[in-house]
């Protein structure tokens, strides 16, 4: 684990204001699951994201949930300190230069994303990059942090709470597997059901249970509209194994019974 090292084999900081280029000081990696060291802080901003684990984080006076593919921006001179029971494994970047304008105005920025997808393949490049230092390491180095910050922005810019992108994914892992209970994946997503339950009603204007229902007929729509399945493996395929259950919730969402599809949805 890499939580210090000399300021003068790091890239140069940009000026510390708004016209500021943001430049890396530090990114480092917890490989091994680590119940994190006390609260602390820093003279810069911290993004972490989290690769496996789930509890929570303290920030300040901010509670934030803290799941695998959850990422945050951690504002300067704010303490913060993790309580993950089972431990947790994370990159975690100290970034001269950045600003608000970089993270949005949100006490914390942060949001849930796949944790072994393209942000994780990113971050591990850029730490392979930082850590290595073959020639021209500065240069790329710099690059890859403009698109990852680039990145962060625009997923910062999407707004929504991170445990409610956190339940949107499990749901959306989940979309064929019929013996999954939405209650199981609003546990896993690291808030009292009740208050996300509310929080996701907000935010999508459905219920958990309503956005799992409709996203797996959206799905059973694009299939059977192919004419390559009959009705029954279309049910089977989006998690529903009585056929016959499955056209009655894919008539109450759609409108229309199964059989009756062979055009497109409106967008």
């Amino acid at each position: 684990m890499v939580r210090g090292m000399p300021r003068s084999m790091a890239p140069k900081p940009g000026r510390m204001d708004g016209n500021a280029v943001p430049s890396l000081r530090l990114i480092g990696r917890i490989g091994q699951p680590s119940c994190g060291p006390p609260r602390h802080g820093h003279t810069v901003w911290e993004v972490v994201f989290y690769t496996s684990g789930n509890g929570a984080i303290e920030v300040g006076d901010q509670v934030c949930p803290i799941a695998p593919g959850t990422l945050l921006c951690l504002p300067p001179s704010i303490p913060h300190v993790e309580r993950c029971p089972g431990g947790y494994t994370n990159y975690f970047l100290h970034i001269e230069g950045l600003h608000r304008g970089h993270v949005g105005t949100a006490p914390v920025p942060a949001f849930i994303t796949a944790p072994d997808g393209a942000l994780a393949h990113l971050l591990a490049a850029l730490h392979q990059e930082f850590q290595l230092r073959s020639p021209g390491w500065q240069e790329e180095t710099a690059a890859v942090l403009a698109g990852l910050l680039v990145h962060l922005r625009r997923r910062l810019a999407m707004g929504g709470h991170p445990a409610v992108g956190r339940l949107k994914q499990l749901l959306s892992d989940h979309l064929d597997q019929p013996s999954i209970h939405v209650g199981t994946l609003m546990a896993a997503a690291g808030l009292a059901r009740d208050h996300l339950r509310r929080l996701f009603l907000a935010e999508t204007g459905r219920t958990p249970a309503r956005w799992i229902a409709e996203k797996r007929m959206e799905q059973a729509h694009r299939l059977l509209i192919t004419g390559s399945y009959r009705v029954a493996e279309v049910a089977e395929m989006v998690g529903y194994p009585d056929p016959y259950h499955f056209s009655r919730v894919f008539r109450r969402v759609v409108g229309r019974p199964p059989s009756t599809v062979r055009t497109p949805l409106p967008t």
